[in-house]
């Protein structure tokens, strides 16, 4: 007996198809809104670490709590007038907080000789020890809208 040549597809294989490219099509959808969503975010955001960032070029700027306009960031920097007037009317809160402090004078020569690991010199123990004194601190700006935060470094 010959076989039937079937000439269209069947329900079940036209749901099934369906079924498939809706899933698709969802996921797509849901990739492109979570994608959305993060653009925005980091678009919201930028502005703020772009001015984080002018603390990392202050050895002493922003560890200390204040209040003042963003112009106070540029000091020292060759900026457009136009931005300096921009920043000037944009008030920002600096807020400083220590995070820990590590003073070094607590550790004896074993400590450290353990802490760094076999080296060719051993430690010697020095008159009174190693002085330095490390803070890690947060330093936030904070702006009408939005906000952020840099952690910091100082050798006291």
């Amino acid at each position: 007996m010959a076989k039937k040549m079937r000439k269209a597809f069947t329900l079940i294989e036209v749901m099934v198809s369906v079924m498939i490219i809706t899933v698709v099509v969802m996921a797509l959808y849901a990739m492109n809104g979570n994608t959305s969503f993060i653009y925005e975010k980091s678009v919201h955001a930028m502005p703020v670490n772009q001015y984080l960032s002018f603390f990392t070029s202050h050895a002493q700027y922003g560890f200390e709590s204040e209040e003042g306009t963003l112009e106070n960031l540029l000091e020292g920097f060759d900026v457009e007038d136009e931005l300096r007037r921009e920043l000037k009317a944009q008030k920002v809160k600096i807020l400083y907080s220590e995070v820990r402090r590590i003073d070094m004078s607590e550790f004896g020569a074993e400590e450290m000789q353990e802490a760094l690991g076999e080296q060719e010199e051993p430690i010697q123990k020095e008159q009174g020890g190693n002085s330095s004194v490390f803070e890690l601190g947060k330093t936030s700006l904070i702006l009408e809208e939005n906000s952020g935060y840099i952690l910091r470094l100082r050798v006291l």
